[in-house]
């Protein structure tokens, strides 16, 4: 009888030792087997079968992601370090939100400032071409004037005198 009890309190011993932890409901959050747990049950062939230990033990490995997110959770409410590792999380994700304006307002003012350069090169352009009119009107009114004085005939002088009067006032 002692034999008996003895290796009943062996066993018992060891089943206690060789089971995993309790579950609970929240543990079993997450879906889904591992490859390797699918595999043994395929190998049992049509109608699988685990013992409870073996099932007590996946749910407990498939549950450990939502365990460490609910920790984390709880030891942002009482744990100044956690508390601010959810803040700078919070913080992370603003700064990603103003990270994607800042990039959409950048290729706007870049566009903005293509169309600014490009505006830019036009006004030279134009200032370079008024600056060669104002050298060739300044030019014509020099030859103008070395004609009227240097006329063969009244005609000819006044018809030069007459052309300076049209053209603009040089600077």
């Amino acid at each position: 009888m002692k034999q008996g009890i003895c290796i009943f309190g062996i066993g018992l011993a060891l089943a206690i030792h060789a089971a995993p932890p309790f579950v609970t409901p929240a543990m079993m959050k997450r879906n889904g087997l591992t490859d390797e747990q699918y595999e043994l049950l395929w190998k049992q062939g049509k109608n699988p079968q685990i013992d409870v230990a073996t099932a007590r033990d996946w749910i407990f490995r498939a549950s450990r992601y939502t365990n460490v997110v609910e920790w984390l959770d709880v030891c942002g409410k009482t744990n100044d370090f956690a508390r601010l590792s959810h803040k700078l999380q919070g913080d992370n994700f603003a700064l990603i939100e103003t990270n994607g304006v800042l990039t959409a307002t950048n290729r706007v003012l870049t566009v903005e400032l293509a169309d600014a350069d490009t505006y830019r090169k036009a006004v030279k352009e134009i200032e370079k071409a008024a600056r060669k009119d104002e050298k060739n009107l300044a030019k014509l009114r020099k030859d103008l004037e070395k004609y009227r004085d240097k006329a063969a005939t009244e005609a000819f002088a006044e018809l030069c005198g007459l052309l300076l009067e049209l053209l603009p006032e040089g600077e």
